[in-house]
């Protein structure tokens, strides 16, 4: 599939007319996908588990940053690659601050600018708003043209009355986005409905909290745990990660290394709000 060519005003207005850009949730879709744009690193499409779709990532930072949101009990909607319309919008606040707005590189057409994530948070007290996160390297941000663009960035979303933020690698926690890439490669697995049923869940977490060693591996725990239940050993582990990304495992993914091989401390969540929980069958 080659990349979209959005070199002409008709172009854009096709891409719109297609939905890009438009959507939430899970009807969402980017302005621009992995085959759109060269990419720092390794771009990457990726099944989201807080929301059943695709995620197109264009750099390991975004891939990065993108599991902590996805991991977030607060995050309800991830928008990546988000662009930043109507076009006259950014064109003006480019002519008042005397910034070149960004163009194509054939036509010379003003470009459409995008912000890597838009997000939907509902905190702790139930308040729900939107925050945009521009994701780039440190080393970038030494470039005197980046900084032009990610001002306009900035204005126009001052002026969508949304709070934006620049994100690099050094404002990462590194060891908990590599305990949840670990978590993430067991829980997106598909599970059978009957595995994923309350009650082999319920009997699972009792049977988990029965075998809880901090002397054994985690993969012993469960492998004693899913002993006298109908799940095969790797139906075992997987479901034990799904467990984990919906709550009703803790695991503090700040300080332990999560490994099958390792002992790691957790601690089975009883409480019953929904609230608090994300929908296993989405998983």
């Amino acid at each position: 599939m080659k990349a979209k060519r959005l070199e002409s005003s008709s172009d854009i207005e096709r891409h719109i007319r297609a939905g890009a850009g438009q959507g939430v949730r899970e009807s969402y879709r980017p302005w621009l996908t992995v085959k759109d744009v060269p990419s720092l690193g390794r771009s990457r499409i990726v099944k989201g588990l807080t929301l059943n779709r695709r995620h197109h990532l264009l750099s390991d930072l975004e891939y990065h940053y993108f599991l902590l949101c996805d991991y977030s009990s607060e995050v309800v909607d991830i928008r990546e690659q988000f662009p930043l319309l109507p076009i006259e919008k950014t064109r003006e606040l480019a002519e008042i601050s005397n910034i070149k707005h960004p163009q194509q590189p054939r036509s010379k057409n003003p470009l459409i600018m995008t912000t890597d994530f838009l997000l939907t948070i509902e905190n702790s007290e139930g308040k729900v708003f939107n925050a945009a996160k521009s994701i780039k390297y440190e080393e970038h941000l030494n470039d005197s043209r980046t900084c032009e663009k990610l001002e306009l960035e900035r204005l126009y979303w001052e002026d969508q009355g949304i709070p934006w933020e620049i994100i690099t690698e050094k404002s990462l926690p590194m060891k908990s986005i590599l305990n949840i890439d670990y978590i993430y490669g067991k829980a997106k697995v598909s599970l059978s409905e009957n595995i994923k049923s309350p009650g082999v869940i319920s009997r699972f977490l009792s049977m988990l909290e029965l075998h809880n060693d901090q002397e054994k591996t985690l993969s012993s725990i469960i492998k004693d745990a899913s002993r006298n239940l109908p799940l095969t050993a790797e139906d075992a582990k997987h479901l034990f990660f799904h467990c984990v990304w919906s709550r009703h495992i803790c695991i503090d993914i700040h300080s332990s290394t999560v490994e099958l091989r390792k002992s790691v401390p957790f601690t089975i969540n009883h409480s019953t709000s929904q609230e608090n929980e994300r929908d296993l069958k989405a998983c």
